[in-house]
């Protein structure tokens, strides 16, 4: 499949490209096996995999069934070769080795982790795609659930999600797992800045917990801010050598 056609039927936002780079640097096998959690409507990370011609089986984690066929279809187009499976579920009830299987090449996700606090305070299996029906302004409804959201909510959101993800890469045991959490220009116009720092705190105590595992990124800014090694984790084995920092 040519690139050509890859960008006329997507617009690859550079995130895309960030994430092809790192798969060529942890030397990603073309017929290996991807996890990749809580996606949501966004195909960023099928968008470089494309790129690179993956033709293995991919694995996509999504609680929210609207947004778990919307990506699938786009994947399924734009990753032909590969083996497209869905497990409509939150990450916290995935059952590493018979949901999917252990000892994936790569745990991968893009900006999860506000996504799952708000998930674990909300508990609406179907918030994110109402979110999203709302448009670039929050409905009433919506800003009626975030004015309700108090700061101890947020502090267990975020230990909870913090606990779901070291829960399950013990389980899972990928050789790499990577994950963004950059700042989100739609988060700011929202006004959503106690979610946003939610991720920011997630991303923290990950890396934390697996400093000893962490590879050394060298492409801040390449990319734009979304580049910068704050927003990411890159660990190797990560359930090898845990150890708290903080």
């Amino acid at each position: 499949m040519s690139k050509k056609w890859v960008k006329k039927e997507n617009t690859i936002e550079p995130t895309s490209c960030l994430w092809r780079e790192l798969f060529i640097k942890t030397r990603l096998p073309q017929n290996g096996t991807i996890i990749e959690v809580a996606p949501g409507y966004e195909p960023k990370i099928g968008n470089a995999l494309a790129l690179l011609g993956f033709r293995g089986t991919f694995f996509l984690i999504e609680p929210d069934r609207k947004a778990a066929r919307h990506i699938r279809d786009i994947y399924r187009r734009i990753l032909p070769q590969a083996k497209i499976k869905t497990v409509i579920k939150p990450l916290q009830n995935v059952m590493a080795g018979t949901d999917v299987p252990r000892g994936a090449d790569a745990m991968v996700a893009s900006h999860p982790f506000d996504d799952m606090v708000i998930s674990f305070i909300v508990r609406r299996p179907r918030f994110f795609s109402q979110e999203k029906e709302s448009g670039a302004r929050l409905s009433r409804s919506i800003k009626k659930i975030y004015a309700a959201i108090e700061d101890k909510d947020y502090a267990y959101g975020i230990k909870t999600t913090i606990a779901a993800w070291e829960d399950f890469i013990e389980s899972s045991k990928p050789n790499y797992f990577i994950a963004s959490q950059y700042p989100s220009h739609t988060l700011t116009i929202k006004g959503l800045t106690k979610r946003q720092n939610s991720g920011f705190r997630v991303l923290e105590q990950l890396k934390s917990f697996y400093k000893n595992s962490l590879i050394k990124k060298h492409q801040e800014y390449v990319f734009d801010y979304k580049g910068d090694p704050r927003w990411w984790i890159v660990a190797k084995k990560p359930n090898e050598n845990p150890g708290r920092g903080i």
